[in-house]
C-alpha cells in the first residue's frame, strides 16, 4: 500500500523485502480470495476510508493501526471467489480492447509516415493504385486564406481549446471550468471546417497543435490562435498531414526554440503561411489519402468509445457490488 492510497496487486507466495512506504497484507485463504480482496482495496469506499485515515497533510503518511482499522463487508468465500473472477475477466476484456486500440494507432502513424512524402522528399513509400506524379510544394498561403473575424456580436459564447484526442472542445469539458475572459466579443469566432494553429507547445506538441473544427458549427478563441481554412487543398487531407511531424521543421524555421516564451511559440500569423507543404497534384489522391484516414479515425474512435464503455461498467459494478 503507497501512502498516496493506491492499491497494487495482491500477490502470494513472494519473499524479499518492501520499502517501509508499503504495507504487507497477510490474509487466510480458507476465508479470504486473493482477487477479491484486491478488487475490495479499489473500491471508492475502502480508497476513502485510506486517505481519511492519512490525514490531510501535504505528505499524506497512512499508520498500519489506521489501515486495520478500516472495516468492511465480506461475503461468504464462494461469493468472494466469483465476485474475483468476474471483476478478472472484465479486466482481461478491457485489457484487450487497450491492445487493440494501442495496435490500431500504431498502425496510424506507420501509415502517416509512409503516406506522406518525408522531408526532402516529392513521393511518399506508399500510394494508392493509379498515382505516380511526384507531389509538389506549396506554401501555405497558397491553399489556405487566413480568417480574422471577431466574435463582435457575441454569436457564439462557446469558448474553445485543443485537446490531442478530441481536437478543438468546449473548454469547460476539458478543463472543467472555463478559462476564458467573461467579454468574449474580441475573440476571434471559427465555424464548423476551419483550422486553429495553437502556438502553446506540450508534451506531444513540441511545435504547438492544428486542429480542424468538427464537433461544433461555431466557437470562439483567442486571438493568440491562428485561424484559416481551406481553400485549393482537401481539407481532411490538411488535417491528417497536420497529424504527422513533417510539418515540425517548416514551423521551426520561423520559430526557433529558443525563442519560446511562457510555453508560447513566438512564430507571426505571416511567417506561419509562409511555411510549405508538400501536396499531391492531383485532388483525387488528396481526397484518397483523407477518406482513408477519416475511415480509420473512425475505427479508432469506436474502439476507444468501446473501452471507455468497459471502464465505466467496471467503475459502476464497484460501486454497486461492494458494500
Amino acid at each position: 500500500m503507497t501512502r498516496t492510497g493506491n492499491t497494487g496487486k495482491v500477490v502470494t507466495n513472494v519473499f524479499g523485502a518492501f520499502h517501509n512506504n508499503f504495507f504487507k497484507i497477510s490474509y487466510e485463504t480458507s476465508k479470504t480470495d486473493r482477487l477479491f480482496l484486491y478488487y475490495l482495496l479499489n473500491t471508492q469506499y475502502v480508497q476513502k476510508e485510506i486517505m481519511i485515515g492519512a490525514g490531510a497533510s501535504t505528505i499524506p503518511d497512512l499508520k498500519h493501526p489506521n489501515f486495520y482499522r478500516i472495516k468492511v463487508n465480506i461475503p461468504a468465500i464462494e461469493e468472494q471467489w466469483r465476485v474475483g473472477t468476474f471483476f478478472k475477466q472484465l479486466d482481461n476484456t478491457i485489457a484487450l480492447h487497450q491492445r487493440k486500440l494501442d495496435a490500431m494507432n500504431q498502425m496510424k502513424n506507420g501509415f502517416l509516415q509512409q503516406l506522406f512524402p518525408e522531408n526532402g522528399e516529392k513521393f511518399p513509400r506508399v500510394r494508392f493504385a493509379d498515382f505516380k506524379d511526384e507531389w509538389e510544394q506549396r506554401k501555405l498561403g497558397e491553399v489556405v486564406k487566413k480568417v480574422t473575424r471577431k466574435n463582435k456580436e457575441l454569436e457564439s459564447r462557446l469558448p474553445l481549446t485543443i485537446s490531442a484526442q478530441n481536437g478543438l472542445i468546449d473548454q469547460n469539458k476539458f478543463f472543467n471550468k472555463n478559462v476564458a475572459s467573461r467579454d468574449l466579443s474580441g475573440y476571434y469566432l471559427i465555424k464548423n471546417g476551419e483550422f486553429a494553429y495553437n502556438k502553446s507547445y506540450s508534451n506531444g506538441y513540441p511545435w504547438g497543435a492544428v486542429k480542424r473544427l468538427d464537433n461544433y458549427k461555431i466557437g470562439v478563441l483567442s486571438t493568440l490562435y491562428i485561424i484559416f481554412k481551406p481553400i485549393d487543398i482537401d481539407s481532411t487531407f490538411l488535417t491528417k498531414y497536420y497529424d504527422t511531424t513533417y510539418w515540425y521543421k517548416e514551423v521551426s524555421k520561423y520559430a526557433a526554440e529558443g525563442a519560446r516564451n511562457h510555453g508560447l511559440l513566438n512564430i507571426a500569423s505571416t511567417d506561419f503561411f509562409k511555411t510549405e507543404i508538400m501536396i499531391p497534384k492531383k485532388y483525387e489522391e488528396q481526397e484518397k489519402i483523407g477518406l482513408f484516414f477519416k475511415q480509420l479515425d473512425d475505427t479508432i474512435k469506436l474502439h476507444q468509445n468501446k473501452l471507455d464503455r468497459l471502464k465505466k461498467l467496471k467503475k459502476k459494478y464497484l460501486q454497486n457490488m461492494f458494500i
